[in-house]
């Protein structure tokens, strides 16, 4: 009997080990999949309108300047296009790497009375909240190729550098939220700036 019990003990020891050890390869093969997917924001060639992610099927975000080019003195004024296709809007989030080796996050300027902003930073990215305001609570807001936002910014050397809107970064998602609560994920358009 005790022989027995030895040997169950010993098959559901090699068991468990095994389900440990495969457990442990398939998470170490998904994670340098996803490491080497090559849609990962940093190592795409961008060019001055180009959004990230194809899934993202509803409405966009873009950003726009009236130059692009500019010099180190200037401060540069970034506009945050947006388009809801015809959804009633009742939040955002979005999230802006700016590198701030290249960049210094001035300020933002809501363009809309619609919206109370919430501003963040993380590293190199701006975390901007959307949050429709009090006194707009009746009154539907859909976004139809709407500038949002000003985001200021002061180059701080010469190159040409990209801001880029991004799908995720840790907890934060860029997305609108319709009135219903529903999730909508714009496309996302990046930006290229020369600085001479």
């Amino acid at each position: 009997m005790e022989e027995k019990q030895k040997n169950i003990f010993i098959y559901l020891l090699v068991l468990f080990f095994s389900i440990f050890v495969g457990t442990s390869l398939f998470l170490s093969f998904n994670k340098k999949k996803i490491s080497n997917n090559p849609t990962n924001n940093q190592s795409q060639k961008k060019d001055d309108f180009d959004y990230q992610n194809e899934e993202r099927t509803v409405g966009y975000f873009k950003l726009e300047t009236d130059n692009k080019s500019y010099s180190l003195n200037d401060q540069i004024k970034v506009f945050l296009i947006a388009d809801s296709q015809n959804k009633n809007i009742s939040g955002f989030d979005l999230i802006l790497n700016f590198n701030k080796e290249n960049f210094a996050f001035v300020k933002v300027n809501p363009l809309s009375s619609d919206f109370d902003i919430y501003p963040s930073l993380e590293d190199d990215r701006l975390i901007l909240t959307g949050v429709k305001s009090l006194k707009t609570e009746e009154n539907p807001i859909v976004f139809n190729n709407m500038k949002l936002l000003e985001i200021v910014f002061k180059p701080k050397k010469s190159g040409s550098f990209d801001l880029i809107l991004e799908d995720q970064y840790m907890r934060n998602k860029t997305k609108m939220v319709d009135e219903k609560t529903n999730i909508l994920e714009p496309k996302l358009f990046n930006l290229n700036l020369k600085i001479d």
